[in-house]
């Protein structure tokens, strides 16, 4: 058995795919033949931010169950890749290492405390509240009992972490609201209840923040990161949770997975946890979804009920993977545990023309930085006609497509760092260039082999690297 909670993941293709996506984000759309389901909408969009990821609204071809967890000295101690298809992103000793040096930054931070922090979905008493009442049952999971007593034990300012009412969500809000104001939600929260981690669960109303999902995508990025960064300087391990899908709106759902992959991405930049919630409820009915299409539902016995039934509705299951990554937490943190799972090494190559990064499975997301990987070899892109001086260094990627594929590019970045994505055929020469942006790229791609080019643009000799997802 595979991909239910506790069980190794499963790579299936979702039933919900419509599209691949890889990440590239700066600027105004190029204008790229798009297949008729795909929401290609654009507007030109002055953020400054970027991640890059290559990822993937289509899920990749199975790959089989992963194997069971290995905690035995691993071979591989850099930082760890998170790929799609799993429920946890991974704990290697890199991750583990990196927690303890996140809650280094506060060591007066309360270990039996959460914060909450997002939107309707983290408001609801359907999450994580009832776990401080009596309706709990873990079911077949009563493992997780030492991990709920301890963090029951919690003062959240009167409350436990569970039930205390959350300064830092509120309903129909987005990221960007949480850190604003002096002091802002977020702030507040912190000084409130001082707790050493934090679930971060937005997404969804982020959304609809721009003229077209794509042009609201900057805003969110640069919100989250910027909120990453507020947790980690305090010493808070934030917690980033993907989105469910939207099952109001079909032009909304095509982009839940880009949406995905970037907030996976993040967390995988940061090296600090994400749980898949997309994935977890996949094989639930309906999802896990309410009424709504928008929010999940919660079993009427109590969605803190961990049992079989309990578990066929999406807040049970949320619910159960929150505490599970509590555990995991904890086991870490706490109990001194090095490593849960096996090293996940990203991917294979070194981003050349020579060696490019092999894309093995979509979704896909990777960081990097112009300014230190791949290498300059391609210094324009005369195969989109376009004489933009991309001379500084570019990172490759090659992604070998067996059947045909509709895929969305999208790239992400910091301010200051201008560097543009370019699709190119088997070649991967700048004559071989199909379609380039400084936003994304998009369209159905025929069985064959094609490269991605994350290429910086000099300006006044000036090459403007950095890194990107």
């Amino acid at each position: 058995a595979c991909g239910g909670i506790g069980q190794p993941p499963c790579i299936p293709p979702s039933p919900d795919a419509h599209i691949a996506d890889i990440a590239h984000e700066r600027g105004a759309d190029a204008g790229v033949d798009v297949p008729p389901d795909v929401d290609a909408g654009v507007a030109a969009s002055t953020a400054d931010d970027t991640v890059t990821a290559l990822d993937a609204a289509e899920a990749a071809d199975s790959t089989g169950p992963s194997e069971p967890a290995d905690t035995s000295s691993p071979s591989v101690t850099g930082p760890a890749f998170y790929r799609a298809g799993q429920v946890h992103s991974p704990i290697t000793k890199h991750v583990a290492k990196r927690w303890s040096e996140i809650r280094a930054n506060g060591p007066k931070l309360q270990d039996k405390v959460f914060m909450k922090v997002g939107a309707s979905s983290t408001v609801s008493s359907k999450t994580l509240a009832c776990f401080a009442y009596s309706k709990v049952n873990l079911g077949k999971h009563g493992h997780l009992k030492a991990t709920l007593e301890h963090f029951l034990a919690g003062d959240a300012a009167g409350k436990t972490p569970f039930n205390r009412k959350t300064m830092a969500a509120k309903s129909g809000h987005t990221a960007k609201w949480v850190l604003s104001g002096s002091p802002s939600p977020l702030q507040a929260e912190t000084k409130l209840i001082s707790p050493s981690l934090a679930f971060v669960h937005y997404g969804t109303n982020d959304m609809g923040m721009g003229s077209t999902y794509l042009s609201a995508m900057p805003g969110f990025y640069r919100s989250m990161m910027k909120l990453c960064h507020q947790l980690i300087a305090q010493g808070i391990v934030p917690m980033l949770t993907g989105i469910s899908p939207r099952k109001d709106k079909k032009a909304a759902n095509r982009w839940v997975a880009t949406y995905n992959a970037v907030i996976r991405g993040m967390a995988q930049h940061f090296q600090v946890p994400f749980f898949d919630l997309h994935f977890a409820t996949k094989d639930i009915p309906n999802h896990g979804m309410g009424g709504d299409g928008i929010h999940l539902n919660g079993y009427k016995g109590g969605s803190c009920v961990l049992t079989e039934t309990g578990l066929k509705h999406g807040y049970n299951v949320r619910n159960l993977i929150a505490l599970e990554l509590l555990d995991r937490l904890r086991r870490v943190l706490l109990l001194g545990e090095t490593a849960l799972d096996k090293e996940a090494p990203g991917p294979v190559g070194l981003g050349t023309v020579a060696s490019p990064l092999t894309i093995e499975q979509l979704p896909f997301t990777d960081t990097r930085d112009t300014l230190a990987d791949g290498q300059d070899q391609i210094d324009t892109y005369p195969g989109c006609q376009s004489n933009a001086d991309e001379s500084g260094r570019e990172v490759l990627y090659r992604l070998v497509l067996k059947e045909p594929k509709a895929i969305r590019a999208v790239v992400l970045h910091d301010s200051g760092v201008d560097v543009d994505i370019h699709l190119l055929d088997k070649s991967a020469a700048g004559s071989g260039c199909l379609k380039r942006d400084n936003r994304s790229v998009q369209g159905s791609l025929a069985p064959g082999t094609y490269h991605l080019a994350v290429d910086t643009f000099v300006k006044n000799g000036t090459p403007l690297g950095g890194e990107y997802l």
